[in-house]
């Protein structure tokens, strides 16, 4: 590219976005981050795992004090620890299972316009219909690891 051939002016339009959220695609999976100010994932690099050259890592697991719920990333899930401590010796650990769905790569699908269908089924991913892993929830992850299988070669 030359710098001289660039052009000297430029406009912009502002379209208006029907939500409070936006879809970003990483690996044709929708996952749907607040425009609130928060800046994507890709924007922060977080999701780019073109310079990891070796093999997948593990992620980790970080109870947090005082925290509402959970959240989980690619690289890891932080949960409310009191929540976490209340239930670890129960059948189902329900927020720590569903923030690990995050760092497998899974989407939310808390509302309607979020789930491909209006028969879309109950997962734990679909926070409150599933207290445990269900049938959708393998199959979402299978959708997961055939993108990325080829990626890292296992």
């Amino acid at each position: 590219m030359n710098v001289k051939n660039l052009s000297t002016s430029a406009a912009y339009y502002v379209m208006l976005w029907p939500s409070s959220y936006w879809a970003n695609y990483e690996d044709d999976i929708n996952h749907r981050w607040s425009i609130a100010g928060d800046p994507s994932p890709a924007e922060n690099g977080w999701s780019d795992t073109s310079a990891c050259k070796s093999e997948p890592f593990d992620v980790f697991l970080q109870p947090k004090k005082g925290l509402d719920g959970g959240f989980g990333y690619d690289y890891g899930q932080a949960v409310n620890q009191e929540d976490m401590l209340a239930n670890i010796d129960g059948d189902q650990l329900t927020i720590i299972a569903h923030e690990i769905g995050h760092g497998f790569g899974l989407p939310d699908f808390y509302e309607a316009n979020e789930q491909p269908g209006t028969d879309f089924p109950n997962c734990l991913m679909k926070a409150g219909s599933s207290m445990t892993v269900t049938d959708s929830d393998g199959w979402m992850l299978r959708r997961v690891l055939e993108h990325l299988k080829p990626r890292y070669n296992f």
